[in-house]
């Protein structure tokens, strides 16, 4: 019920769609109650001696009360005889079955407007929430996880939503509309029908049970298969270029049949509620009908009457039937509810503390003290960093993999915090800034560019959407964009494709360290940001690096001699740990370690 209240208060901002919605299900059903009870003065009118003088004197007594003239008309002009009173009879149930089918639209239109509006927020919020979440968490949940929440717990919470504020409204009105009907005509045989509903009670409350743990279980499931889809086509090259097609299809094949088997569990109960119920409707509605036939040959209730009876206590079994079905669909609600309400609790690991300032223009030296990191249970990633790096300056962060480099970069834009020790800028911890004012001043290009499926234009004006053409251009033309883009139809409005995909890896390359000059950032982070291009491209773009530099301090993680060469500060790091710092010349003459790693990543010849 929590998780209920909850994805209702979603639907607080459209109540009085929700509340119009309610009145016209009780149009609906009224109009239907009033249809049905039509059929006895039919019936009558058709079958009974006096059944017509008997409508006749109805109509004049209940219509004058509001107007004698109009009943005298009504009962000269449409109930003269026995053929103009049912003409007329008929015509009016058909014109409140118009009304009612009118009326019924308009209630599922809203119905469905307002629980799309609902889902549309909460997802909204969901994203927001996501993007508040450190790099690590991605990492840790999986890309196909994340997704799913939009997705397949996305379109259960609209069903239940629709179903909640339709079903569950517009059905209980019907119940009790039609209950009023029979109670009308017959009270004894109406509480003969209704015996049976204790056992249709204990049916529902088993099969919502049931229901909702089939249906969390499905979505699980479901986003295993969205993680293996988005993993196998990602990743197509590799599952082809090794021959792996059948071990991916067998894998895809396996998580699918588990979800198969969950889904016919749920189908199964779905399955099983509609015809228990009809057998207890025909019970309930079965010793009802004998009563009352009982009673109509001895008498004491009209033919007329016990066919309406007979038609409004089926018709009662509906709605108690229509909301048996619903469980399934709102448990399976309540399920994708709980997986994205289970995200949307989740506090941000990296946020800003309660008294967060904005940090100042970054002007003197990053410095990292004592920094520890560790990714879960492994050995630490970082094993007590120390380090200073001045500002203005272009540092190359180098060692093998695995060795730590990226996660000393990725401390500080914080997408992660330290375990132990601090990273800070000016003297300033991180933590006690402000991520904007942090990220502000920095730019990332990664290794592994993501591109939007936009013009080169838009995803070079990525970082500054307000850049003019001109900055545009110059950041183009520094990155050597322009080189491949003045070759293409349609220039810098090329249209890169999903991922960058209509792009090679290092024209991707390119337009990501493009995108990172516009935003002159004040430290700027090369994560071997020049190794899909070529060594002509790698060099001509080092050289921009290197002429535009000035306010900037650039750290690269790279092991290409040129860099290496230019730069003013080079940090080898090896299992976590500061084992040189220096200018490339230096170490390479004085440090073994140093020349050790220069042979093993780059060859005896180029490090020499």
């Amino acid at each position: 019920m929590v998780h209920l209240r909850r994805l209702l208060s979603y639907l607080r901002p459209y109540s009085r769609r929700v509340a119009l919605a309610v009145l016209l299900s009780f149009l609906v059903a009224a109009l239907t109650s009033l249809s049905l009870s039509a059929l006895i003065p039919i019936l009558d009118t058709l079958f009974e001696e006096g059944g017509l003088e008997a409508l006749q004197s109805a109509v004049s007594e209940y219509v004058s009360v509001l107007s004698p003239g109009l009943a005298a008309a009504i009962v000269d002009g449409f109930l003269e005889s026995r053929m103009s009173a049912l003409v007329s009879m008929i015509a009016l149930v058909f014109l409140m079955t118009v009304l009612k089918g009118i009326l019924r639209f308009l209630n599922q239109y809203l119905v469905g407007t307002v629980a799309l509006a609902g889902a549309r927020d909460l997802q909204n919020e969901l994203f927001g929430s996501l993007l508040r979440q450190p790099v690590l968490f991605f990492e840790r949940e999986g890309v196909g996880d994340v997704a799913s929440r939009f997705t397949a717990d996305g379109d259960s919470v609209v069903r239940a939503l629709k179903t909640f504020t339709g079903t569950v409204f517009r059905e209980p009105l019907q119940f009790f509309f039609l209950l009023a009907l029979a109670l009308w005509i017959s009270p004894i045989l109406t509480l003969a029908a209704l015996v049976i509903f204790p056992v249709v009670g204990v049916l529902i409350r088993k099969a919502g049970k049931v229901a909702k743990r089939n249906a969390k279980q499905v979505l699980g499931h479901r986003s295993s298969l969205l993680s293996i889809l988005q993993e196998t086509f990602f990743g197509i090259r590799v599952v082809q270029s090794y021959g792996s097609e059948e071990r991916a299809a067998a894998r895809f094949r396996e998580e699918n049949h588990r979800l198969f088997d969950r889904g016919r569990r749920l189908v199964r109960v779905e399955a099983l509620t509609s015809p228990a119920m009809e057998i207890l409707v025909v019970l309930g509605v079965g010793s009802a009908l004998l009563l009352g036939g009982a009673m109509a040959i001895r008498g004491e209730l009209s033919p007329s009457r016990l066919v309406t009876l007979y038609i409004a206590v089926g018709a009662l079994y509906e709605p108690v039937r229509k909301l048996a079905s619903a469980i399934p669909r709102i448990q399976g609600g309540m399920a994708g509810a709980h997986r994205i309400f289970a995200y949307l609790d989740r506090e941000p690991e990296v946020r800003d503390a309660p008294d967060a300032i904005a940090l100042p223009a970054f002007e003197r030296e990053v410095e990292f003290r004592g920094v520890r990191v560790r990714y879960g249970e492994r050995e630490e990633a970082l094993a007590g960093i120390d380090l200073v790096i001045p500002a203005n300056s272009f540092v190359s962060l180098v060692g093998p993999s695995g060795s730590g480099k990226s996660t000393l970069a990725g401390l500080l834009p914080r997408f992660f915090d330290p375990d132990e020790g601090v990273v800070s800028l000016d003297g300033r911890d991180l933590r006690t800034a402000t991520l904007a004012s942090l990220r502000g001043q920095i730019a990332l290009v990664p290794q592994e560019v993501i591109l939007m499926n936009e013009s080169i234009r838009a995803n070079v004006a990525f970082a500054r959407p307000d850049a003019s053409e001109e900055d545009v251009c110059e950041a183009a033309r520094l990155a050597h964009v322009m080189e491949f883009a003045e070759r293409l139809p349609e220039g810098l409005d090329t249209v890169v494709g999903e991922r960058g995909s209509a792009l090679s890896g290092g024209q991707r390359q390119r337009i990501a360290i493009a995108r990172a000059l516009l935003s002159k950032p004040r430290l700027l982070i090369l994560d071997e940001a020049t190794s899909s291009v070529d060594d002509e491209s790698a060099r001509l773009i080092g050289e921009a690096l290197f002429e535009t530099r000035e306010g900037r301090t650039t750290i690269a993680i790279t092991h290409r001699l040129d860099a290496l060469k230019h730069s003013d500060l080079v940090v080898l790091l090896m299992a976590g740990r500061v084992v040189a710092v220096g200018q490339h010349a230096d170490l390479l003459a004085d440090n073994a370690t140093y020349r050790d790693h220069l042979r093993a990543a780059s060859g005896q010849e180029s490090a020499s």
